[in-house]
C-alpha cells in the first residue's frame, strides 16, 4: 500500500460499541466513560463525536437516553443529519447487545486516538523543520509539548474541569479547612517559610533572590533535598555547578554535617583534635546517602542554557519520574535563542510559568539581585512568580558585618498575603544550610546563631 494513502488509525466498531453501551445504560457507562476521561476527540468519525456529546449532555441533565426522544433532540438542534440520520442512530443503539467488553473497547479507542495524535505530531514537526530550517529548537519544543499532552492522555489524566466542578472543589476544600480537616499545606519547604507561604503548591513559581554568593542556590537545593527525603519526587536543574558538585552539597545537607567533614575529612579531623573522622559524622552520612539513593531525586545539567533545553529536561523528568517540584538554578543564566534584552527575559519567565501550570508542579527559581536590591534584568520574573523571597544581607561595605545574613523578607505573595513579612532564617555556611535564628557574627569572627523570635 502507498504510504501516502494510508488511513489514520481508527476503530469504528469499537466506537459504535461504546456509544451503544452508553445509550442503553447511560447511568452506568457514561459514568465509566467520564471516569476514564473519554472525550469527544477520542472518536474518529465526526458523527460519533456528535452522538457522544449528545449522550453526555443528556446524562448531565439527568435525562434518560431513550431512542425516540434522543433522535428528536438531535433533530431539534439541527444535528441529526450530521449524526448520520435516524437509521445510523438506530444502528448504533442496537449495535452492542452485550456491554461486557466496554472497558476493552474503550482502551482500543483510546489507543487509536493516541496513534493518530502521534502521526499528527510527526507531521507538524516535519512542517516546522522544513519551513524554518534555521530554528530546529522550535521543532523540538513543539514535539516536546505534544509528547507531554499525548502522555497525559495515555495515562488517563483528567480532562479540563467545568466551572461547576471547580467551584464545588473549592467549596469542599474551604469546608474541610473550616472543620480542621485540611490546612491547605503544599509540599513543605522544611523551613519556617511554611508558616507564611504554606509550602510549595502545584502550578506556581517561587523566586529565591540574593546577591551573588548570597545563598540562593543553597536554599533551593536544601528545599529540594528536604522534599525528597519527605518522599516527594523532585528535581534540581543546575547550570552553574556540575551534577557531582550539587550531589556533594546535597549529601552534606541531608546528613546535616559540617561541609568540611565531607570535603576535607582529614583537615576536619585535625581541627577536632582527632586523627581520623569522628564516628558520629560517619554515622550521619551513611543513612543520608542511602535515603538519597533510594529517593525520587533527579539532578541534571541541561544540554544547553536555552529555555527550550531547560523545558525539555523538566518535562522529561516529570514524564519519567513524576516530579512534583523542580529547582532551576538560576534565572539570569537562562537564554532564549534569537531574543535579547527584555524580550528574552519575558519569554524565559513566561515559559517557566507556563511549564509549572502545564505540568502542575512547583518550580523554585533562584535569581540574582542587582546593586539596588531589585531582581536583575527587570521585574518580569517577579510579576510571574507566586511568591518572591529575598535573602537579606548587610550591604554596608563600611560595616564590620558586611555581607552577613540578617533575615529573609517575603517581598511578594499572591496567595497568603505574606508580603512584607520578615522570616528569621540565615545561612549557616559551615553546614551549607539555612537555619532558624539570627546570625550574631561580629566582623569576620566565627558565626553563631540565636533562636529566632516567635
Amino acid at each position: 500500500m502507498n504510504e501516502v494513502t494510508r488511513p489514520f488509525p481508527h476503530a469504528v466498531g469499537a466506537e459504535k460499541s461504546l456509544l451503544s453501551s452508553m445509550m442503553q445504560d447511560s447511568q452506568k457507562y457514561v459514568a465509566l466513560a467520564i471516569e476514564a476521561n473519554l472525550s469527544t476527540e477520542h472518536f474518529y468519525l465526526p458523527s460519533h463525536r456528535i452522538i457522544f456529546d449528545a449522550i453526555k449532555e443528556a446524562f448531565a441533565d439527568g435525562r434518560e437516553v431513550e431512542l425516540v426522544s434522543f433522535v428528536q433532540h438531535l433533530l431539534d438542534n439541527g444535528q441529526l443529519d450530521r449524526a448520520g440520520g435516524p437509521s445510523n442512530i438506530c444502528d448504533i443503539f442496537g449495535y452492542s447487545p452485550i456491554s461486557a467488553h466496554f472497558e476493552h473497547h474503550l482502551a482500543i479507542v483510546r489507543n487509536k486516538y493516541i496513534a493518530r495524535e502521534l502521526l499528527n505530531l510527526c507531521t507538524t514537526t516535519t512542517d516546522i523543520v522544513y519551513n524554518e530550517p534555521e530554528s530546529p529548537a522550535d521543532a523540538l519544543a513543539s514535539m516536546d509539548r505534544g509528547m507531554t499532552i499525548i502522555h497525559a492522555v495515555a495515562e488517563g489524566h483528567e480532562a479540563a474541569p467545568s466551572l461547576k466542578c471547580i467551584l464545588r472543589e473549592r467549596i469542599d476544600a474551604f469546608e474541610s479547612r473550616v472543620k480542621g480537616h485540611s490546612d491547605d499545606m503544599g509540599i513543605p519547604t522544611g523551613t519556617i517559610l511554611d508558616q507564611h507561604l504554606r509550602g510549595l503548591h502545584p502550578g506556581r513559581v517561587y523566586m529565591l533572590c540574593a546577591y551573588p554568593k548570597g545563598g540562593k542556590s543553597v536554599l533551593a537545593s536544601q528545599i529540594i533535598v528536604d522534599a525528597t527525603l519527605a518522599g516527594h519526587a523532585a528535581m534540581f536543574l543546575t547550570m552553574e555547578m556540575t551534577e557531582g558538585e550539587i550531589v556533594d552539597r546535597m549529601i552534606i545537607q541531608a546528613a546535616r554535617i559540617p561541609a568540611k567533614a565531607f570535603t576535607s575529612p582529614q583537615l576536619y579531623a585535625a581541627d577536632q583534635g582527632a586523627e581520623t573522622m569522628q564516628k558520629g559524622v560517619m554515622a550521619s552520612m551513611g543513612p543520608a546517602i542511602r535515603r538519597l539513593t533510594d529517593s525520587k531525586l533527579v539532578v541534571r545539567r541541561p544540554a544547553s542554557r536555552d529555555i527550550s533545553a531547560i523545558v525539555s529536561a523538566v518535562r522529561k523528568a516529570h514524564r519519567e519520574n513524576g516530579i512534583r517540584v523542580a529547582a532551576i538554578d538560576y534565572a539570569q543564566l537562562i537564554r532564549s535563542k534569537g531574543l535579547a534584552g527584555m524580550a528574552e527575559v519575558e519569554h524565559v519567565s513566561h515559559s517557566i510559568q507556563e511549564l509549572a501550570q502545564e505540568l502542575a508542579i512547583a518550580i523554585i527559581l533562584p535569581s540574582q539581585l542587582n546593586a539596588d536590591g531589585d531582581t536583575k534584568n527587570g521585574r518580569v520574573f517577579e510579576e510571574d512568580a507566586a511568591a518572591v523571597v529575598n535573602i537579606v544581607q548587610d550591604r554596608d561595605k563600611n560595616s564590620d558585618t558586611y555581607n552577613q545574613h540578617k533575615h529573609m523578607l517575603i517581598v511578594a505573595d499572591r496567595f497568603y498575603s505574606a508580603g512584607g513579612q520578615r522570616v528569621g532564617l540565615v545561612l549557616d555556611r559551615d553546614r551549607i544550610r539555612f537555619v532558624e535564628g539570627a546570625d550574631e557574627t561580629e566582623g569576620d569572627g566565627k558565626a553563631t546563631f540565636s533562636k529566632a523570635r516567635k
